[in-house]
This record gives C-alpha cells, structure tokens and sequence, in this order.
C-alpha cells in the first residue's frame, strides 16, 4: 500500500513537473504574433485587427484624395515597378481565383480577416 501511494505521488509530482515545464517553453497568447514569422529585415509589415475599417477609413480620407491628384501618383502609376506589381497581383489573382485589392479587403470582416493575413504581409492590397 505505501508502495502504491509513494508511486502515485512520484507520478502526479512528474506530471506537474512537465505540465510547468510546458507552459514556460509555449509562449503566451501575447506573444503569438505574426511579426515573429516575418522574415529578418522585411521593409514593410502591417498587421491590423480591423484591416477592413482602416482600408474604409483610407479610401474616405482627404489624404488618398490628396496623394491620387499629386504628381508623386502620377509619376507612380506610370513607373515599371507599379507595372511589375499588377503584373503579380493579376498572376495572384489567377492562381487563387480571387483579386486581392481594396475592394475584395474591405467588403467584409471575414474577407478582412482571411486576406489581412496574407495580404498584410505581403503587401498585395493595393489602392
């Protein structure tokens, strides 16, 4: 009987043993963040809660308005990169079977999520 009783406490002590040591190496519901699956050196990153309120926020906004009449927005829209850059997106577009711009970001909160995810870290929402 103490036999029994002495192997029961050296279990229940191995198993709280492990139960610590597990909860110290997960890392906290804080610390789950996407930033940490981000490769070193990445020169833009966004992660948002509600991608599709702020994409509703930016398309209504005096600053797009501004940023669409300038002559930087000019310059952009007739530069390669921003060619090169479609180019990917409709190539996305194809594969996926879904456009990944503003429209299709900000419809929903669902789209917003499923997309704020992938579109968010790499860029590919576009105004």
């Amino acid at each position: 009987m103490k036999r029994i009783l002495i192997a029961s406490c050296i279990v229940v002590a191995l198993c709280l043993i492990g139960w610590a040591t597990y909860q110290v190496a997960t890392p906290a519901a804080d610390d789950r963040s996407f930033a940490r699956l981000m490769p070193q050196g990445a020169l833009v990153y966004l992660e948002a809660k509600d991608l599709s309120g702020l994409l509703r926020e930016w398309n209504a906004s005096p600053e797009k308005a501004a940023w669409m009449k300038s002559d930087n927005y000019e310059v952009l829209s007739r530069s390669r990169l921003l060619l090169r850059l479609e180019q990917a997106q409709n190539q996305f577009a194809a594969a996926a079977g879904v456009p990944p711009d503003t429209s299709s970001c900000a419809k929903s909160p669902a789209n917003a999520r499923r997309w704020g995810s992938i579109t968010s870290a790499n860029s590919s929402c576009s105004t």
